[in-house]
């Protein structure tokens, strides 16, 4: 069975929802780090997948040129 790609937008949601848990002054410390070790996971996953699409851009430019992102 092919794993289903988790989007930048899921990842994002996550990461989200995992920084108002540790918000939380209840949650066991055990707890907020696994939340933590997670979104890091998450949020390295995302910024790999924005540099692909980052190379992809360069390589689709139509006059071989590139140009930098702000």
């Amino acid at each position: 069975m092919a794993e289903e790609k988790i989007t930048l937008e899921e990842n994002f949601a996550a990461v989200e929802e995992s920084l108002k848990k540790m918000e939380q002054s209840d949650l066991p410390l055990e707890d907020a780090f696994k939340l933590y070790e997670d979104s890091v996971k998450r949020l390295k996953a995302c910024a790999d997948e924005i540099d692909d699409v980052e190379k992809k851009v360069k390589a689709l430019m139509s006059d071989g040129s590139t140009a930098d992102f702000e």
